[in-house]
């Protein structure tokens, strides 16, 4: 993604709109191709040394802003060698000792290289520091091979950047696709909602369509950043459908601005092969719910299920028994207290659904009221659960033949 002081987006009454690049204008497509060939051939050199010449090939392009944007989608593709696990500051120190005795010593051999040499032979410890005595800075780090990246996305991921940047200073997000979307479609949207553990409202409108209302970063009051990370990861999933738009309220310029996007924007998602994966927790817990457990069976690929009023809850699991009986499970995390608080009200008013409610113990931690709210209502009681970073199969059990 952008650092803010990159983002190109003008303002147009209360609307931002990102300044977006087209894949196809030749000084742009020039310009990628000469940042992708320094990066593929730059294998050992130094990340100062990639900065230099790219920083060189830049004048080529007039606006600066667009030509640092575009490498820096590039350097997020690179990866650098880590430093070695050592004291290095104190390796140094000792280097330096060994230097300092040997020119003391007025044997010093006259080459540069020999002096070298000889420093390193009588300071062994100093062995990290062979590849350069300050390889463990930044700059200092060496490319390591990269996976090969078309011209193309350098400027398809840079507009997709533009806007996912803007993202992390948004307060509310919506997204609106067709209910008639194709269900495979549908299924790896949400999917990636569960892999960045967004918690959403979910309802149709008149149009027959889905319309999926995130909060953002700027109105959750802890772990602000890492959530405005996760929505902005996110939006790339989106992309990813022929149909779509998406509504955005985002800080920029000292105060609130209207985003809006839809697929005419031509954004190109680089998200793929995304349709088998599934995070290691809900591996491991589907994994070992299906090999332990004979009374039920487990959908952890559950699609929406309406809650009357045109409100849709997209669970985390369905749970079902030999007699048929469903319970869905919904999960909240650390930023989910003003969902939990909604669904809670919602669930003590509609209590034959049968929805099952899992909380992680660390909202409530920062959040009394929100515990004394669970401890005082009976739902809850026999229809929810806490966790910590996720749910236990044997408590999920336990759950479920209380209610069967």
């Amino acid at each position: 993604m952008l650092t803010k002081d990159l983002i190109r987006a003008r303002l147009s009454g209360d609307y931002v709109k990102p300044q977006f690049v087209s894949p196809d204008d030749p000084e742009i497509a020039r310009y990628a191709g000469e940042l992708v060939l320094l990066y593929a051939d730059g294998e050992g050199s130094s990340a100062a040394e990639l900065d230099e010449s790219a920083a060189a090939l830049a004048l080529s392009l007039p606006d600066k802003k667009l030509a640092a944007g575009l490498h820096k989608i590039v350097r997020d593709r690179a990866q650098f060698s880590p430093p070695a696990e050592c004291d290095y500051p104190a390796v140094r120190a000792e280097l330096f000792r060994a230097a300092a005795a040997l020119i003391r010593s007025g044997r010093a051999p006259e080459s540069l290289e020999d002096v070298r040499t000889a420093v390193f032979a009588s300071a062994p410890a100093a062995a990290p520091l062979a590849p350069g005595v300050y390889c463990d800075l930044p700059e200092c780090e060496r490319l390591l091979p990269m996976k090969k990246m078309l011209v193309r996305e350098v400027p398809e991921r840079y507009n997709v950047s533009l806007v996912q940047s803007l993202l992390l200073f948004s307060s509310k997000l919506a997204v609106t696709v067709p209910a008639r979307e194709d269900p495979a479609a549908l299924r790896r949207l949400f999917k990636y909602m569960k892999f960045f553990r967004l918690l959403f409202s979910a309802e149709m409108n008149s149009g027959d369509s889905i319309v999926l209302t995130f909060d953002g970063p700027a109105s959750v009051l802890e772990h602000s950043a890492k959530y405005g990370l996760q929505i902005a990861s996110f939006f790339p999933a989106v992309c990813l459908l022929p149909h779509w738009s998406v509504a955005a309220e985002v800080e920029w310029k000292g105060r609130p601005r209207k985003l809006r996007l839809d697929e005419s924007s031509g954004l190109v998602s680089h998200y793929s092969n995304f349709t088998a994966y599934q995070p290691e927790e809900i591996r491991m817990f589907s994994g070992l719910f299906r090999s332990t457990q004979t009374r039920w069976t487990l959908d952890d690929m559950p699609g929406w299920i309406p809650l009357g009023g045109q409100k849709l809850l997209f669970p985390d699991f369905v749970f079902r028994s030999e007699s048929g009986a469903e319970y869905p499970m919904e999960l909240f995390h650390r930023w989910h207290s003003a969902q939990l608080e909604q669904r809670l009200a919602w669930c003590e008013a509609n209590p034959v659904r049968g929805l099952l409610l899992g909380v992680d113990r660390s909202l409530l931690k920062k959040d009394g009221v929100l515990k004394e709210r669970l401890d005082a209502s009976g739902y809850f009681r026999t229809h929810g659960l806490l966790f910590r970073d996720f749910p236990g199969v044997e408590n999920v059990c336990e759950l479920l033949d209380s209610l069967a």
